[in-house]
């Protein structure tokens, strides 16, 4: 079982690598970048962006106002020692040795150091006001009939909610109910409280969540 937090690890002197604690062969040129540069210190997150299957479709899409719509496959380095990284890639460095320690995640023009923007669903804090990376396992996806959401279920940590107005946007991203079982998620929202005093994360936007299958599972 994964421990709480990966988000920031300490390395070794002359370690110039955080790599993959499964070892995956399929983690791409775009994770491996972000893991070996030592010198990046901040890491722009790019929404997910669902990838048209045909360029007809994409010649179709509508961009939203104020929104990056173009899907990045891969991160896009900057000045600065900055990088940018897609929710995915940032969700299998998670799942790897972490990010560097004084690493600094950026998400809707606000910065805040890895170690406390990523929380593992085993350690939210139901008092947190602000938006945070909440990732776990999936253990159990179902619809939730009475209100329509998709609710996310980890085995011991808090529920994940998917709003019923982005739920068919976001299954058709992530997969079908069946699919998200036994699937990592990274969600970028805020925590909320139910009436009975359970904390959940609340999902009102198919661009702030990500999911990643490693291989083999």
């Amino acid at each position: 079982m994964l421990a709480p937090h990966f988000a920031s690890r300490h390395h070794g002197p002359g370690c110039d690598e955080a790599a993959i604690e499964h070892r995956s062969t399929d983690i791409d040129d775009a994770t491996r970048i972000l893991q070996a540069t030592s010198s990046t210190q901040i890491i722009e997150l790019m929404p997910t962006t669902p990838e048209p299957t045909t360029r007809a479709a994409a010649r179709s899409r509508t961009a939203t106002p104020g929104r990056d719509t173009r899907t990045h496959r891969r991160e896009v380095p900057g000045l600065g020692g900055e990088r940018r990284a897609t929710l995915r890639a940032a969700l299998r460095i998670l799942l790897g040795r972490g990010f560097r320690d004084g690493a600094h995640i950026r998400w809707a023009g606000t910065e805040v150091d890895a170690a406390h923007f990523f929380v593992h669903l085993d350690s939210v804090d139901p008092s947190e006001p602000r938006v945070r990376g909440y990732w776990g396992l999936v253990d159990r996806a179902e619809l939730f009939r009475r209100t329509g959401a998709v609710h996310l279920h980890s085995r011991t940590g808090a529920l994940v909610v998917i709003h019923r107005d982005i739920a068919d946007e976001a299954l058709a991203v992530h997969g079908d109910l069946s699919a998200l079982h036994g699937q990592y998620i990274l969600a970028v929202s805020l925590v909320r409280t139910s009436a009975a005093g359970r904390p959940y994360v609340l999902v009102t936007d198919a661009s702030a969540l990500a999911t990643w299958s490693p291989p083999g599972h």
